[in-house]
Formats: structure tokens, C-alpha cells, sequence
């Protein structure tokens, strides 16, 4: 009987230690993803202006050319 608590003591011990291991390792795991969530929302935002500016140029890019060609058929 000795011998079989002292077993289920060591599996006990074992199983807490790999819990906090795990529990510490997820936690960690959990700040890199924050942070590259965070990251990315960044980029996303940069992207997402760069987009709208691009957008704005080209919109620009077609009424000059609808008005050189206004220009063009008036000559």
C-alpha cells in the first residue's frame, strides 16, 4: 500500500509540474500571439490607407484623362 501511494504521489507531483510547465508555455504563447495580432492589425492599417490613396490617384488619373479627351475633341 506504501508503495502504491508513494506512486501515485510521484504521478500527482508530475502531473501539477507539467501543468504549470504547460500552463506557463501557453501563457507565453498567448503574449507572441497578442503581439502579433497587433502587428498585423498594424500592417492591415497601413495597407488598407495605402489602398484608399491608390483609389484617390487613380479616381484623379481618370477625370484628368476625361478631360484632356474633352480637350482633344474641342481642338
Amino acid at each position: 500500500y506504501a508503495n502504491l501511494k508513494a506512486s501515485y504521489e510521484a504521478l500527482e507531483k508530475n502531473s501539477s509540474a507539467s501543468i504549470a510547465e504547460n500552463s506557463k508555455k501557453n501563457r507565453e504563447l498567448l503574449a507572441q500571439l497578442e503581439a502579433k495580432e497587433l502587428a498585423l492589425a498594424s500592417e492591415n492599417a497601413r495597407l488598407e490607407a495605402l489602398k484608399k490613396q491608390l483609389e484617390d490617384r487613380s479616381n484623379r488619373v481618370a477625370e484628368l484623362e476625361s478631360v484632356i479627351a474633352s480637350k482633344d475633341k474641342a481642338i
